[in-house]
């Protein structure tokens, strides 16, 4: 079908329509209204569900106008807008019939009593439990998503809400997003403080984000990740916050330190490491922040080390107040030296590992060169020598002492990792007190050298 949007056409009061004809729209619209007060078991309401239908069906086919009228009381809510909003997903079919009768209902909004323009039906739907209609619409009728309306609210940002509160599938959101691409690269403006792509958008909500999923939205639209929702702050920001948020006084928290949430913050390090230094405008938080207070969770401690390796000057960058110091988190005291040491012996092995193939290439390079006198010769064969023991000392190093040395390390921050898991505790500043145990201290006087 075509994407241009057409005129709408107007919504039409139902005192306006024929006497008879009215009558038919008000005993649609009270069937609709009055599902789920007459009908309380889910068995009753399935039977009528499928009752409504079969009237919704012959009245709407034999009466297409019926489509196009709107209660002539306070609600003004169309026949689409009442079945959305009082049949809590019970009638996706009734739903599909009128908005191929007349789909510019998708499109009626009106002002409320604030004077504000509410949402559209077309808004509503993902929230009521009619989410799986959207892939559906936007294949047949682009042009609604097109509407100078969609275009200042977004719709697709209530299917992902709908997702986070799990009145959505996995399923329904990859598909429109595979059949609406462009719609990852709208902004939502709704909150002018705050405005999000989808990518933000799906992070925030009740439940988690699918981790496949999320990872195909940021290759579909990459520019995404790095869109700053307060200046400096990004989506590895609000996974960290996510992966790191405790329970409080203040509000309910759904506790998301969990496989699915690490493997999107394993990706944003290794792809995006850019985000890893961003730092919120007026707070100084880095990502790393939001997770120092919950280290007695196995994957924060996993996220910790690997935020550690991939910006160890973090532990130097002061914070706003609400955020602990990095450098007097216990578990980060501990562990810190062990990972400054862990990095530097994987440096030392690359750095032999080039020197070697350097070594090689210049002594094949001096054989072919002492063609010429005899010293020559003499020095070529001494060169060769000398890259013959530095390769087999290197090799040594890199195959056997260095990963001997790197694997005790590793266990050493295993062990830190399981004598600091735990419960959660309440949120708590750490003493200005507190000093690093004489262990750590040496370890991090030997770790000096690799600065």
């Amino acid at each position: 079908m075509s994407s241009e949007s057409p005129a709408l056409s107007k919504p039409i009061p139902n005192d306006k329509l024929p006497p008879e004809l009215g009558r038919k729209f008000y005993r649609l619209f009270q069937e609709a209204y009055d599902l789920f007060r007459r009908h309380r078991d889910e068995a009753s309401v399935k039977d009528v569900a499928a009752l409504l239908q079969e009237h919704f069906k012959e009245e709407v086919t034999a009466q297409p106008l019926l489509a196009s009228a709107v209660s002539n009381d306070c609600l003004q809510w169309s026949l689409l807008e009442v079945v959305c909003k009082k049949t809590y997903g019970t009638c996706a079919e009734t739903i599909q019939l009128l908005i191929e009768t007349n789909p510019h209902a998708l499109l009626w909004a009106r002002p409320n009593f604030d004077g504000f323009i509410e949402s559209a039906t077309i808004h509503l739907l993902p929230g009521d439990g009619y989410g799986e209609l959207y892939p559906w619409i936007v294949e047949n009728y682009p042009w609604v998503f097109q509407h100078e309306l969609c275009q200042e609210q977004r719709p697709h940002v209530q299917l992902l809400k709908a997702y986070g509160d799990n009145r959505c599938d996995l399923q329904t959101v990859r598909k429109f997003y595979e059949l609406y691409p462009q719609g990852l690269r709208e902004i939502d403006r709704s909150d002018l403080m705050v405005p999000k792509f989808p990518l933000q958008v799906i992070v925030g909500g009740w439940e988690e984000p699918d981790a496949d999923l999320f990872i195909w939205m940021v290759e579909q639209y990459t520019e995404a990740v790095y869109h700053e929702s307060v200046p400096g702050r990004t989506v590895l920001h609000d996974v960290c916050f996510a992966m790191g948020q405790k329970e409080n006084d203040f509000e309910l928290v759904n506790i998301k330190a969990t496989p699915n949430m690490a493997k999107i913050c394993r990706y944003l390090i290794a792809h995006h490491p850019r985000l890893i230094r961003k730092q919120v405008h007026g707070e100084g938080s880095l990502p790393i922040h939001h997770l120092a207070n919950s280290c007695n969770r196995p994957l924060v401690q996993e996220m910790v080390i690997l935020l550690l390796k991939a910006y160890p000057a973090c532990i130097s960058i002061q914070s706003y107040r609400w955020d602990p110091d990095l450098s007097r988190v216990p578990f980060i005291q501990q562990v810190f030296p062990h990972v400054l040491n862990e990095m530097a012996i994987e440096k030392e092995m690359l750095r032999l590992k080039k020197m070697s193939r350097d070594m090689r290439k210049a002594a094949a390079f001096s054989q072919n060169r002492s063609s010429g006198s005899s010293s020559s010769a003499s020095n070529a064969h001494l060169f060769v020598s000398v890259a013959v023991v530095f390769c087999s000392w290197a090799y040594l190093r890199v195959s056997d002492i260095l990963p001997a040395r790197k694997e005790q390390l590793q266990d050493r921050i295993a062990h830190i990792c399981r004598s600091m898991e735990g419960e959660d505790v309440p949120e708590e500043e750490y003493d200005d007190e507190d000093d690093w145990d004489e262990d750590d201290d040496d370890d991090m006087d030997d770790s000096d050298q690799y600065d």
